[in-house]
């Protein structure tokens, strides 16, 4: 499902730039898309997004066996039929460029019920565009510093996610 919503706002964003672009003909358009995307770098959703295109053998295709055809609406079939019949995430059939790496953006730790530490720590948040090019990127905290507190949030990070900042040239 996550595919699915980062191909329809990408699209939808494309379609926006596109109807500005058309009605403002002096002006060029460029598209930077940023977010927590839940999508590590060998993740379905940074494959589609940084090659425009989504592989026959990617898991995402794996669906749950019991799963039968009368359980898909046709209504949904209908809004969703041109993700179906092209799993392309943009006519050109490029992606997007991700401007910011794949460095740790989230570093969280806690217990369980069963008093097993549990945690997660590296990519899932992003700064993408169509055309934009990185001119600086503002360091990470270092894990050292991530860690300092057990984990994220903490009493120096109100976030379980490290901010982003970066600056474009066109």
């Amino acid at each position: 499902l996550k595919v699915f919503q980062a191909i329809v706002a990408v699209r939808q964003l494309h379609r926006i730039c596109e109807n500005f672009s058309n009605s403002n003909s002096s002006d060029e358009t460029r598209l930077i898309f940023a977010g927590d995307f839940n999508s590590t770098p060998d993740g379905p959703v940074y494959e589609i997004l940084s090659t425009g295109l989504l592989r026959k053998s990617s898991s995402c295709w794996d669906l749950d066996p019991d799963l039968i055809a009368d359980d898909l609406l046709a209504r949904t079939m209908i809004m969703w039929r041109d993700i179906y019949l092209s799993l392309q995430l943009l006519p050109s059939r490029k992606g997007l460029n991700n401007l910011t790496g794949t460095g740790c953006t989230n570093h969280t730790r806690h217990t369980n019920a069963y008093g097993e530490e549990l945690g997660f720590s590296g990519c899932l948040d992003y700064i993408w565009s169509d055309s934009a090019m990185l001119h600086r990127l503002a360091p990470r905290p270092s894990y050292e510093l991530l860690n300092k507190y057990g984990a994220l949030p903490s009493r120096i990070a109100p976030s379980d996610h490290v901010p982003l900042i970066c600056e474009v040239k066109f």
